[in-house]
C-alpha cells in the first residue's frame, strides 16, 4: 500500500475510535477500496465493514 493510503487509512481508524461505544476496528482488515470509479478507505474488523 502507497504511503498516502497509509496514512488516509490511519486516519479513518483514528477518527473512527474517537466515536463513544463503537466496535473497535481491525488496521489489517482496514484500508482502500474502489467502486463505481471512486476510491474510499473502508473500516472493518472481524464482524465486517463498520465505516467508509
Amino acid at each position: 500500500m502507497s504511503t498516502d493510503l497509509q496514512q488516509l487509512t490511519d486516519r479513518a481508524l483514528s477518527l473512527y475510535a474517537r466515536k463513544p461505544d463503537v466496535q473497535q476496528p481491525a488496521a489489517g482488515l482496514s484500508g482502500p477500496a474502489t467502486a463505481g470509479g471512486f476510491d474510499y478507505i473502508v473500516v472493518r474488523n472481524l464482524s465486517g465493514t463498520l465505516a467508509v
